[in-house]
C-alpha cells in the first residue's frame, strides 16, 4: 500500500475508533471502493499467538469499518466473507480472532464468530495489558478453539 494511502487509512481508522493505544500494522487489507473512495475496510495480520500452553497460528482481524453513509448495506459482511476465504484458502489458517465493542458482538455472531470467555493479554510500549472488551474467535473446520488464556504476543489489531 502506498505511503499516502496507508496514512489516510490509519487516520480514518484512528478517527473512527478513537484509538488511545498503539495497534499493529495490517499485513493485508480488504476494501470496498467507489471511484477511489474507501467505503469499507477489513485488515488482517497473521500471527502465532499463545493459547494456554499451545502456539496457535491465527488470523487477527481488525479495522472493520464502513463509512457511515454506506452502513447497513452488507459491505462489511461481504468483506468479512472475503476475509474468511483469504484466511482459509490463501493463508491456510484454521482460526481467526478479533477484538470488538459490545455493540458489534451480535453482528459478528451472525457471521459465525463466537465470544471468547478466556482472558486476553496484548502488548503496548509500556508493557502488557489485559483486554477488557469483547474478544471473538472463529474456527474454520472441525478443530475447536483451544482452551486457556490468550497472549496476542504483540500489539492488538
Amino acid at each position: 500500500m502506498p505511503k499516502r494511502s496507508r496514512e489516510e487509512l490509519v487516520s480514518w481508522l484512528a478517527d473512527s475508533f478513537q484509538w488511545e493505544e498503539r495497534y499493529a500494522d495490517f499485513e493485508w487489507h480488504l476494501e470496498a471502493l467507489s471511484r477511489r473512495k474507501r467505503l469499507a475496510h477489513v485488515g488482517l495480520v497473521r500471527r502465532t499467538i499463545r493459547v494456554g500452553d499451545r502456539d496457535v497460528d491465527t488470523a487477527l482481524v481488525g479495522g472493520v469499518l464502513t463509512e457511515p453513509s454506506w452502513r447497513h448495506r452488507g459491505l462489511a459482511t461481504v468483506l468479512m466473507g472475503s476475509a474468511d476465504s483469504f484466511v482459509t484458502q490463501t493463508l491456510g489458517l484454521r482460526y481467526g480472532l478479533l477484538l470488538c465493542s459490545e455493540a458489534l458482538v451480535p453482528l459478528y455472531e451472525r457471521l459465525g464468530w463466537a465470544l471468547l470467555r478466556s482472558p486476553v493479554r496484548y502488548h503496548q510500549p509500556d508493557g502488557p495489558r489485559r483486554r477488557s472488551g469483547p474478544t471473538m474467535v472463529i474456527c474454520y473446520g472441525d478443530a475447536p478453539w483451544p482452551t486457556g488464556p490468550v497472549d496476542l504476543r504483540g500489539l492488538p489489531v
